[in-house]
């Protein structure tokens, strides 16, 4: 983020250095973006593993009862 304030304020227009770093990024981001969506099986084993353990988190609060994690429900 630093680099980014200093670019803004030492040249206008950007540097190529930066827009180069940029646009590695976006392609970056896009591969992975593809790749999650090729990938059906893991996002959903991952996503049904997320519920369970929030499950388990909730049934352990009502057991122990604390009033701290209830009222933050």
């Amino acid at each position: 983020q630093q680099s980014l304030l200093d670019v803004d304020r030492q040249s206008n227009p950007v540097p190529q250095k930066f827009v180069d770093h940029h646009l590695k990024n976006q392609q970056l981001l896009s591969t992975i973006i593809e790749e999650n969506e090729n990938d059906t099986t893991t996002s959903d084993d991952s996503n049904e593993d997320t519920m369970s353990e929030e499950e388990d988190v909730q049934q352990d609060v009502e057991e122990v009862g604390d009033p701290l994690c209830i009222t933050r429900k």
